[in-house]
């Protein structure tokens, strides 16, 4: 880290492991035992399982870490600047936290096409949804995530594990905890052009490092720039970034 945050940050890779083959249960074991970084666990690793899954991480780190102070949970494809995250989280209330991009106004997609698609029988088509925190990257401090868990085991399960958790769970539970904003946080449906630069209104890449917290839906090869540009920029070999980054 650029700055001495004095925070130690576990990174574990949550899965299911229900549905694959021996070979592959072979591998995943062989690598969890080199790098200590796999948690895998029984139930199948499907897009409809999400929220299954996220309930199961939360028993798991409730009964593991159950002193850690704040859960961050994202996707693999999502990019942090972790030293704007821990300056945003200065100050914060840790235990009763929830962080992220909040979606507010949201209502069930009618699409039977969409992998967002929610049927009327499961929620009235033009009910909205509670506001809930974007499921690609939020936080969760260390109360709110055992009162979600709990609560999570006297509700019906919503197929869309954000709203479910951060929404449905949380406004019948802890009705006193908002969703606080990490205004820095983009999609890359806005992101564009040229791999590096990514820029709204001309952005240079070092701008972009100082400005954007999260970004999410990256390629290996984005996620691998972004981090380049991060390391350079941090170092001070700004001329460098430009060529850090092709084009795929």
């Amino acid at each position: 880290m650029a700055k001495n945050w004095n925070i130690t940050i576990k990174f574990l890779f949550f899965l299911g492991g229900s549905n694959e083959d021996e070979t592959s249960m072979d591998k995943l074991f062989q690598e969890g035992s080199q790098h200590r970084d796999l948690v895998i666990d029984d139930f199948h690793e499907t897009y409809l399982n999400l929220t299954l899954k996220s309930c199961r991480m939360l028993k798991w780190v409730n009964l593991r870490y159950p002193s850690v102070p704040l859960l961050a949970k994202l996707d693999d494809d999502v990019y942090i600047n972790w030293d704007l995250i821990f300056g945003f989280l200065r100050n914060k209330d840790a235990p009763n936290l929830i962080a992220g991009s909040p979606f507010s106004s949201a209502y069930p997609v009618a699409d039977p096409t969409s992998k967002f698609y929610t049927p009327p029988i499961v929620w009235e088509t033009g009910t909205g949804y509670p506001t809930y925190a974007c499921g690609v990257f939020y936080i969760l401090g260390k109360r709110v995530r055992q009162e979600l868990y709990k609560g999570a085991l006297s509700t019906r399960l919503f197929h869309m594990e954000d709203m479910f958790l951060t929404g449905i769970v949380r406004e019948r539970f802890l009705p006193d905890v908002g969703i606080q904003e990490i205004k820095e946080y983009i999609s890359t449906l806005h992101l564009e052009g040229n791999p590096w630069s990514i820029l709204y209104s001309g952005w240079g890449p070092c701008q972009f490092y100082e400005g954007v917290a999260v970004a999410h839906s990256l390629s290996v090869k984005r996620l691998q720039c972004f981090f380049r540009i991060g390391y350079f920029c941090k170092n001070g070999f700004v001329h460098a970034v430009k060529i850090l980054c092709p084009k795929e």
